[in-house]
């Protein structure tokens, strides 16, 4: 098999495995029990149907997702009570969302916050929502099938991995292999699985993160210059932690002036900032319009009635950075799960050790490894300071999200190669009694696939009651949009696309070809893990 195929069936198999985690979980979690979930429905049905963004403050939630959370609390605590494994048919067969709303109070005093947000991902959502109708489905499919469009926006993310990792200098089995590591982080499984704007913020900010890499290691050209900008600018259309992404063109700039000369950069920075200007609009409105560049989408008042803490500052301190690691890694529901503490400490240690010892062992490409960490490392900051402003007003933690730093997850997964490899000099001949070079690409998606499996079973023991895994995965069968027999098929894919991986990987050394991403620098060092 060539090397052309292999890479294929490795992007294919990471892609395939990452859609069925993202099918499963879209089957397993409740209704409404990811993050924010009611107002993000909320707030594409109003623009589906109703043709309605209201102004930051204004929306409220929907009466049909309110009254669908009333109903679905009501099916938790009859099938918590029930001793059957399968529950009557009736549960299965619900109202639509559009009878749920003619049903329900008319007045709805719970706020929807979401359209202090652009709308970009709301608009993309409102189109599979009238294609499917799903205000005439029950509250079960409807969000079912919001859940899984929603999950394909983050489909790119294991190809986006590979082509970030190649233009960083690390090989091609190491590259091939780092298109799974994303697939292996529960939290992210688990968001990917739900409706939210994250998801295409995530993308959209891994696509930055590659644009900007590239842009950086070539001359400076009309088209990438363009590309970029149009980039930032759909990712301003999203979401407010698009605004510090920004660092991420001016640091390509940057170093496309650096290497290549300045004069040489003024025509395409002028196209960049021309396409950047189009997902600008959104946001010189507010500060013209409100004073403010991203409103509050409470009522006025409405937080200060409701946030009234007395934490001190070391207090928020050590909350916030705790919240912010537990639910990068673990924290399933609406920040609720709260697993060993010790071991998302650990992992958050971890990664960032993995992340230093890369930016040294990146070598010839470490001003482009650094450039590929600013959206972490500015989304932390940001993060940081917009719930240390808010302490400072009602003395509590908020804002306090690990998955805000997901648009800077490919760029993690691929320092996870350039930190466990070992530097071999261009050409130089590969050992072919090497076995654990070869072992271990392989037998990675092997073990993403472990850790997802590890991760959906936690979430059925989070999610579920019963005495043991098997009373919980009833519990789930009564639930689930997806009939068990064809959760059985989807789980049954992601074991074929995990074996694809092994199968892509499983290179003989002494045939493996280590191609050179196309950097402007000679001699480029190679990693191979």
């Amino acid at each position: 098999m060539g090397e052309k195929r292999r890479t294929v069936l490795a992007i294919g198999g990471a892609t395939l495995l990452l859609a069925a985690i993202f099918t499963i979980w879209a089957a397993v979690t409740p209704p409404f029990r990811a993050p924010d979930e009611p107002q993000h429905v909320s707030t594409i049905i109003s623009l589906a149907y109703r043709h309605s963004y209201p102004p930051a403050g204004a929306a409220r939630l929907d009466p049909a997702i309110a009254e669908a959370e009333v109903v679905t609390r009501l099916q938790a605590a009859l099938l918590a009570a029930s001793p059957l494994r399968q529950p009557p048919s009736k549960l299965y067969e619900s109202v639509s969302l559009r009878e749920l709303g003619r049903m329900g109070d008319s007045t709805v005093p719970e706020p929807d916050q979401m359209t202090q947000h652009p709308p970009g991902y709301y608009l993309l959502l409102a189109i599979p929502a009238r294609l499917f109708d799903v205000f005439d489905r029950s509250t079960q499919h409807a969000l079912f099938i919001l859940r899984l469009c929603s999950a394909a926006l983050l489909l790119p993310i294991p190809y986006l991995t590979y082509r970030l990792s190649r233009d960083l200098g690390v090989s091609l089995s190491s590259s091939r292999a780092a298109a799974f590591l994303p697939a292996a982080l529960p939290q992210f499984d688990h968001l990917g699985g739900s409706v939210n704007n994250d998801a295409l913020m995530i993308t959209l900010g891994a696509l930055l993160t590659v644009l900007a890499v590239r842009f950086a290691q070539r001359p400076p050209r009309v088209l990438p210059a363009i590309g970029l900008g149009l980039a930032y600018a759909a990712a301003l259309w999203v979401k407010g932690l698009a605004l510090p992404l920004g660092v991420l063109v001016l640091g390509a700039y940057a170093l496309s002036g650096h290497r290549w000369g300045w004069r040489r950069a003024l025509k395409p920075a002028l196209l960049t900032f021309s396409a950047m200007c189009l997902g600008a609009v959104w946001w010189v409105l507010n500060l013209l319009r409100l004073g403010q560049i991203q409103p509050n989408g409470y009522p006025p008042g409405y937080l200060d009635a409701m946030l009234d803490g007395t934490l001190p500052f070391a207090g928020w301190a050590r909350y916030f950075s705790d919240l912010v690691a537990r639910s990068f890694w673990l924290d399933y529901g609406w920040t609720e799960m709260s697993p060993p503490r010790a071991a998302y400490l650990t992992a958050s240690a971890a990664l960032i050790a993995v992340i230093v010892v890369a930016a040294f062992r990146a070598r010839r490409y470490r001003a482009e490894f650094v450039l590929s960490q600013l959206p972490g490392i500015c989304l932390l900051l940001a993060i940081t300071w917009q719930s240390y402003t808010a302490w400072l007003r009602w003395h509590t933690v908020t804002g306090a999200q690990g998955r805000y730093l997901y648009p800077g997850l490919a760029a993690m997964a691929a320092a996870v190669p350039l930190a466990v490899s070992r530097h071999r000099p261009r050409n130089a001949p590969i050992v072919r009694r090497d076995f654990l070079r070869r072992l271990l690409p392989a037998i990675l998606p092997v073990a993403v696939w472990s850790a997802a499996a590890i991760g959906i079973e936690r979430g059925v023991h989070h999610f579920y009651f019963g005495n043991d895994l098997i009373d919980r995965v009833g519990m789930l069968s009564a639930w689930s949009p997806l009939r068990m027999r064809f959760l059985a098929i989807v789980a049954a894919v992601s074991v074929i696309a995990g074996v694809a991986g092994v199968i892509a990987q499983w290179a003989h050394p002494g045939r493996e070809r280590h191609g050179q991403p196309s950097v402007p620098v000679s001699n480029a060092a190679v990693h191979d893990a």
